[in-house]
């Protein structure tokens, strides 16, 4: 069950491990609408910053894993939001701290979730591909840039 179907009240819903779970799935075969994907995605984050014991980092990071087939801009939007805000802490570490080591393993874990929508969207645009189209192309370059740079494929 998702609270807040439709993100039409101005709020953040905290869920339960399981229901998380459950959620996650429905994100991975979009059998909830985009922005309820977009929405639930925002407050785990929203929940995770707060530090929300409901939300601990590794449970957003669960989380996120199961956008890796997300196809809409809007979502894209959303999944850009967590792992660029992720990455600034990491890149804020300086160098000589011990934590400063799981920023490349972060940067591949982020690559593995962009590249499958990028590899099917592309680097051309489309002659079909429309306002949110050609929004998702740049936020998808935009994310490789990020985390694929030293990628020869990309």
């Amino acid at each position: 069950i998702k609270l807040n179907a439709g993100q039409h009240v101005p709020c953040r819903v905290a869920y339960d491990a399981e229901t998380l779970a459950g959620l996650a799935k429905a994100v991975e075969t979009m059998a909830i609408g985009p922005e309820d994907r977009a929405g639930l995605l925002n407050d785990a984050y929203a929940l995770a910053k707060a530090g929300h014991p409901s939300m601990p980092a590794t449970a957003l990071l669960s989380l996120v894993k199961s956008y890796a087939n997300e196809t809409h801009a809007t979502v894209w939007e959303a999944v850009a939001s967590v792992l660029v805000g992720l990455d600034k802490l990491f890149v804020a570490i300086p160098a000589d701290h011990p934590a400063a080591a799981l920023q490349p393993a972060f940067s591949a874990f982020a690559a593995k979730i962009v590249a499958p929508a990028a590899e099917k969207v592309g680097w051309e645009a489309g002659a079909d591909d429309g306002h949110l189209g050609k929004l998702l192309r740049v936020t998808l370059i935009s994310l490789q840039a990020r985390f694929s740079g030293s990628d020869p494929a990309v």
